[in-house]
């Protein structure tokens, strides 16, 4: 992720559908990772409206009385509802909390060193006239 990113990824992590196994807890509390759950689902997923998706939440948020909400940006209907649903957080009394890590994760060198061998390896196959984005494209048109 360090490379990828371009820099320092803070130790949170969510598992893809709110799956875990105990080994994989286990493995991030030995690497000081942050597990975050949801309280409930806006279920954004199947709800495309964003009017749909604000009912859903607060609905759910006035039952529970507070709690993290699961929802996905990439969801078109979750972005258009996001700007009011947070005028309808903030009017209704409750907070959006911002986290901010208090250190960044820590890298593996084992896997340090494989990644790096692997960017020298590509490196070595690219063409010195092309820029790396062009060089990938015209390899997967080839």
């Amino acid at each position: 992720m360090h490379w990828a990113l371009g820099g320092p990824a803070a130790p949170f992590f969510r598992f893809p559908a709110l799956d875990h196994s105990p080994e994989m807890v286990k493995y991030l509390g030995e690497r000081n990772i942050a597990i975050f759950s949801a309280d409930m689902d806006s279920l954004d997923f199947r709800i495309r409206k964003p009017d749909q998706v604000i009912a859903s939440v607060m609905n759910k948020l006035k039952k529970n009385g507070k709690g993290i909400v699961l929802m996905h940006d990439f969801q078109r209907g979750t972005a258009e509802a996001a700007p009011e649903l947070l005028r309808q957080l903030k009017a209704s009394g409750y907070k959006v909390v911002f986290l901010k890590a208090k250190t960044q994760l820590a890298t593996l060198p084992d896997y340090d060193q494989m990644i790096n061998e692997r960017r020298e390896a590509a490196d070595a196959q690219r063409p010195p006239d092309l820029e790396r984005g062009a060089y990938d494209r015209v390899k997967r048109i080839e």
